[in-house]
C-alpha cells in the first residue's frame, strides 16, 4: 500500500490542505509537507495522529475495502486525546478502563447475588399486588367448568386477561 497516496486521498475526501491536516493531527505543517516532498513513510506515532485526525484507526487506514466505520465527534475527540498521550499514559489509562469495567461487572454480580438472596428470603420486588376481588374464587370455578371464557372471567373480576391468568397461576 502506498501510505502517502492514501493520506492524500483522505485529505482530498475531507477537503483538507496539508496545513489543515497538520493542525487537526497536532503535527507541524513541515511534517506533513515533508511526507509529500521526500516521499518518506511516516512513523507509526505520526500515522496514528494522522488517522486520529481523520477519525479512523490504523487498521481502518490499512484496510483495503471501502467499508469505513464513521466516528462521532466524541469518539474523534477521544482518539485525538489518546494520540497525544505517552506510551506510559496510554498503559495507565487502559488499565483504568479495564478496572472500571471489572468494577461494573463486580457490581452487577453483587446486585444479582443480593437480589437472589432477598428472593430466597421471600422478599417481593415491585409494587404490591392488588387484593383479589371477593368473587375471584367463584369466578375461577366457573372458568374451570368452562361456564366462562378467560376474557369473561377477567371482566367479572375487574382485571385484564393477563392478570387473571397470572393470579390463577399463583393459586397452584
Amino acid at each position: 500500500m502506498d501510505v502517502i497516496k492514501k493520506i492524500n486521498e483522505l485529505k482530498k475526501e475531507h477537503g483538507w490542505s496539508d496545513y489543515t491536516l497538520a493542525s487537526k493531527a497536532g503535527l507541524s505543517s513541515s511534517t506533513i509537507a515533508n511526507l509529500n516532498r521526500r516521499k518518506t513513510v511516516p512513523s507509526i506515532e505520526t500515522l496514528e495522529q494522522i488517522c486520529g485526525a481523520f477519525g479512523i484507526t490504523l487498521s481502518q487506514f490499512f484496510y483495503e475495502d471501502d467499508h469505513k466505520v464513521m466516528l462521532n465527534e466524541e469518539q474523534l475527540d477521544v482518539i485525538k486525546e489518546w494520540n497525544l498521550l505517552t506510551v506510559n499514559q496510554k498503559e495507565m489509562l487502559y488499565g483504568l478502563m479495564q478496572e472500571l469495567n471489572n468494577n461494573n461487572s463486580k457490581r452487577k454480580q453483587k446486585q444479582a447475588e443480593g437480589i437472589a438472596a432477598a428472593k430466597e428470603k421471600g422478599v417481593c420486588f415491585g409494587r404490591e399486588k392488588d387484593p383479589l376481588p371477593d368473587n375471584f374464587y367463584e369466578v375461577v370455578d366457573r372458568y374451570k367448568s368452562k361456564e366462562l371464557s378467560a376474557v369473561e372471567a377477567a371482566k367479572e373480576c375487574g382485571m385484564s386477561k393477563s392478570t387473571f391468568y397470572a393470579r390463577l397461576r399463583e393459586m397452584k
